[in-house]
């Protein structure tokens, strides 16, 4: 569960999973699952089709006592957001689209909100009827313990040199982080999607996959291309656009890791 990590020639104790954090660990796994089952199983389905990764598994949807696989197949899943592209290729034949795959950086630590808030932020933006479950409030406040526990202890361990005491990110490992962190992605990849520029879009954890008439010129850096496209603030740094105040993640994009294709 921990693992020594070395950063600028620096040894750094870098916690791979929650269980290197947290008392009781048996007890806040039931915690994560019971809300995967109460409140998780009614809030997913409100996803749509371009968030491709970490899906439930429709058994568990229905009848999660009698299914023994909580998520989707993730090679299969990942193969259909790889195949995404020559989909949309289809709806344009003959014309020439870009295809520009954006990795976010170290997303589950970028995130800065609790299980509550980020619920709430993206039943907002649903025109479908909000789920209602017995107990959901009860277990959603104790993941807002969890995750106020385990970001305490990440400000003490500092497994990445950016988090601070006020930073909320993601517990690594459970399933319940699974489920809040496609509604994070889902709220991102409906802002890209309504950008002009952009014809389609498509999401496996935190790589998205953009398609889009407007070419790169010849010699732009990726940085001024994304940045054209606005889908970056700006080339320095490399932050997608945000118009809120108070945003529940600070998302960076990791140039190294992007690239562009063509369809």
């Amino acid at each position: 569960d921990v693992r020594l990590v070395t950063r600028e020639d620096l040894q750094r104790i870098g916690v791979e999973n929650v269980h290197a954090f947290l008392k009781a660990p048996l007890f806040w796994w039931l915690i994560s699952i019971l809300w995967c089952i109460t409140a998780g199983r009614r809030i997913e389905p409100l996803l749509g089709e371009e968030v491709m990764g970490y899906r439930l598994h429709p058994g568990f949807l229905e009848n999660p006592q009698g299914n023994g696989l909580m998520f989707r197949e993730h090679q299969r899943s990942h193969r259909m957001w790889r195949n995404y592209p020559r989909t949309v290729a289809k709806e344009f034949p003959g014309e020439v689209l870009a295809t520009n795959t954006i990795d976010l950086h170290d997303f589950y630590y970028s995130v800065n909100a609790l299980p509550s808030r980020i619920v709430s932020q993206f039943l907002e933006f649903q025109e479908r009827p909000k789920p209602r479950a017995k107990h959901a409030r009860v277990l959603t406040r104790l993941l807002n313990h969890l995750h106020l526990r385990y970001a305490a202890r990440c400000a003490a361990v500092r497994p990445r040199p950016t988090l601070t005491e006020a930073s909320r990110p993601l517990p690594v490992g459970l399933p319940s982080s699974r489920i809040l962190a496609n509604l994070i992605v889902s709220l991102v990849a409906d802002d890209l999607a309504s950008r002009e520029q952009v014809d389609a879009v498509a999401a496996f954890a935190d790589d998205f996959i953009v398609m889009t008439h407007e070419l790169p010129e010849m010699a732009e850096s990726p940085a001024a291309y994304f940045s054209r496209l606005g889908l970056l603030t700006g080339p320095d740094p490399p932050a997608v656009d945000s118009e809120r105040v108070d945003p529940i993640a600070k998302l960076l994009v990791s140039l190294a890791k992007s690239s562009t294709s063509y369809s």
